[in-house]
């Protein structure tokens, strides 16, 4: 399922600007809120099950790349 969400989080941006109407933004703004959050329970997990996995270069991989989601979601970007 995270394979899927990967690929989800690589090129579904890219996707709805080149291929969707303006009307779909809020279904990826949506499944983008849904992939970020799968990424924050993977974390945790993570941290939870994973000797020495908190601040390890893993970790910050982990967290870099769920951060950089953040400018995906439109509501949050169009006002900046």
């Amino acid at each position: 399922m995270m394979t899927f969400v990967t690929f989800y989080a690589l090129f579904a941006d890219d996707f709805r600007i080149l291929a969707l109407p303006k009307e779909a933004d809020t279904t990826m703004d949506v499944l983008t809120c849904l992939a970020m959050t799968l990424y924050i329970i993977e974390l945790v997990f993570g941290i939870l099950a994973v000797e020495n996995y908190f601040c390890s270069f893993y970790f910050w991989v982990d967290l870099i790349s769920l951060l950089s989601m953040i400018p995906d979601i439109t509501f949050i970007m169009e006002p900046v």
